[in-house]
């Protein structure tokens, strides 16, 4: 929350992804859409599957440390991208929306500790979030649903060669595994789209 890329304090937030060696390796630094000096942008975090969320709990977007989160997925091709902005319906200067957060699956809960409510100054609030659901992608031929048609699809069709009954590798649904499934899996090889 301290990394001044956009500004002092703007905030920044690192994802790492295990190899298989056990080793863990940077694959992405987040920085927030239109951050300024003392967002304070990598606070609070969340993640459920490819879906990360990260809270700018003193961003002046509506009004002054008003606070908002930043939502980032993972495409096919393994790199992260910026999704949505999420802020508050009735925004307040220091409402700091965001301070902790939560995500689970596609909906996310923002916790508002400075939020003026009915029963009286700076009792808090909570917000949630139905988030959009990922972009649907049609890849049959990815068997092992990692959104790359490859070598390990191939080898689970030569694997389930000559299967006639609930063949889940039977990409062309015809009822039995066999040359026209690897001839699929080799055209469409690659990043599904």
């Amino acid at each position: 929350s301290e990394d001044d890329d956009l500004g002092e304090s703007s905030g920044s937030a690192y994802i790492f992804e295990e190899d298989p060696d056990g080793n863990w390796n940077e694959v992405a630094k987040l920085t927030a859409v239109g951050g300024m000096p003392g967002d304070r942008f990598g606070r609070c975090v969340g993640i459920s599957g490819d879906l990360v969320i990260v809270a700018a709990e003193e961003s002046d977007l509506q009004k002054p440390n008003g606070g908002a989160a930043f939502t980032y997925r993972r495409g096919a091709d393994g790199s992260w991208a910026y999704e949505n902005t999420l802020i508050a319906s009735d925004p307040a200067p220091g409402d700091f929306l965001s301070r902790r957060l939560s995500v689970s699956g596609n909906q996310a809960i923002l916790g508002s500790f400075r939020n003026d409510t009915a029963a009286g100054a700076d009792t808090g609030a909570a917000y949630l979030f139905q988030l959009p659901e990922p972009p649907v992608v049609n890849c049959p031929e990815d068997l092992d649903g990692n959104m790359i048609v490859s070598i390990d699809d191939l080898l689970t069709v030569l694997n389930d060669w000559g299967c006639s009954e609930n063949c889940t590798s039977d990409v062309d649904g015809d009822s039995a595994v066999g040359f026209s499934d690897v001839l699929i899996i080799l055209n469409d090889w690659g990043a599904c789209p």
